[in-house]
């Protein structure tokens, strides 16, 4: 990410969006101040 705002520096309207499509991306994950992310963590059986 650091890479790609540092690319597209030169051009804010390009930012700006970029920086709006991850934070719409990142909305759900986002509570208290924290990004969240659950998994479900399962192991297969031999049978």
């Amino acid at each position: 990410m650091q890479k790609l705002v540092e690319a597209l520096a030169a051009s804010p309207e390009k930012l700006a969006s970029i920086r709006a499509e991850f934070e719409e991306l990142a909305k759900p994950y986002y509570q208290d101040n924290e990004i969240q992310q659950d998994y479900l963590l399962t192991l297969a059986k031999a049978a």
